[in-house]
């Protein structure tokens, strides 16, 4: 091979041959050795959420204090959601607070902000922290929405931004979560608002 031709290896990047739960296994270590005390999972019953309620129960479960879901009142749907969540943490053994909204919201806004308020207090009654299984990819959404609005530098850090929120996946696709959940039959919940 000429020099022109030659290839070297990248130490930066990840061989393309890891397992997804080694990935997973890995990423979540690394996040979860910089946060101390126990969290309280944010499950949605989506793929991501579903995830991380999954691998952290097989390999952090000692660091759980609840799961907690949050029923928006949107509709069939959103119970469903939140049912197969409480079903799926009491199968794992968790402890699991659940709520529905007495009125939907009548935008994400709302919503968002009655989710937050309940995942907040069922944080603080555990004396934890909330973990929500935002990807790389929803960072990457949030910084260019935020971009579009103008923000600051603040802003644009968006769910990388020092928070007291953990984040394990930020450094994971939504394909890569996607190909562990699939490879392990994980179920979920295709409409989760």
């Amino acid at each position: 091979m000429d020099r022109q031709q030659q290839e070297f290896p990248r130490d930066d990047l990840p061989p393309d041959d890891i397992a997804p739960g080694d990935l997973l296994h890995a990423v979540l270590d690394v996040a979860l050795q910089a946060v101390d005390g126990p969290l309280v999972l944010a499950v949605s019953g989506g793929r991501d959420s579903m995830a991380l309620l999954h691998a952290m129960a097989r390999w952090a479960p000692q660091r759980i204090a609840a799961v907690a879901t949050y029923d928006h009142a949107t509709g069939d749907y959103a119970t469903e959601a939140a049912s197969l969540v409480a079903a799926q943490a009491r199968r794992l053994g968790l402890t699991v607070v659940r709520e529905r909204a007495r009125v939907g919201g009548r935008s994400e806004a709302q919503w968002r902000d009655a989710r937050w308020a309940f995942l907040r207090r069922v944080a603080q009654g555990f004396r934890a922290r909330v973990a929500t299984a935002h990807t790389r990819d929803d960072q990457l959404e949030t910084i260019v929405m935020r971009a579009l609005r103008g923000s600051g530098a603040r802003g644009l850090a968006a769910l990388a931004a020092t928070s007291d929120v953990v984040r394990p996946w930020l450094g994971v696709s939504r394909q890569e979560l996607a190909r562990w959940a699939s490879g392990e039959g994980l179920p979920l919940s295709l409409i989760h608002i």
